[in-house]
């Protein structure tokens, strides 16, 4: 039986542990109608939240990334030739916390991000999006 149907049938008898013989990836399970072990935005985009300094990986691709610790946090893009997004990935980062988020990108291009961009005020967001191979474009709202 397929994984989606074993695990569709056990939350429909509400049994209150995943049976051993399910095991899934949090991609896959983030797909089954109705329940997802991450929390998710209205469109279905799983928001993380983090607290400290964080570099990008190929899984946050698509993803919001709430920074809402008090200290001061820095979201890295890494170089292409590290982790290489698709063209056209999109990755939204957010700060609800008091802290002060510094938004860098390693080697590759940024482009509308003026020397060091931040997100400064609560509720702050910026949205990274991959133009070409090495080049990402910034986007912000509360963008210092």
């Amino acid at each position: 039986m397929p994984r989606r149907d074993e695990f569709q049938r056990w939350r429909d008898q509400q049994t209150g542990s995943l049976p051993a013989s399910v095991t899934a990836t949090a991609a896959e399970l983030n797909q089954l109608d109705g329940w997802s072990p991450l929390e998710l935005t209205r469109d279905n985009t799983v928001l993380q939240t983090k607290s400290a300094n964080y570099t990008a990986v190929l899984s946050d691709a698509g993803t919001v990334i709430d920074f809402g610790s008090a200290s001061a946090s820095t979201f890295t893009i890494p170089a292409n030739s590290s982790v290489a997004f698709p063209i056209g990935t999109i990755i939204i980062v957010t700060k609800s916390g008091a802290n002060t988020l510094a938004l860098a990108v390693t080697t590759d291009t940024l482009i509308g991000g003026d020397g060091s961009p931040t997100l400064s005020a609560s509720g702050g967001v910026a949205l990274f999006l991959k133009a070409a191979a090495t080049t990402w474009v910034l986007f912000g709202v509360s963008l210092t």
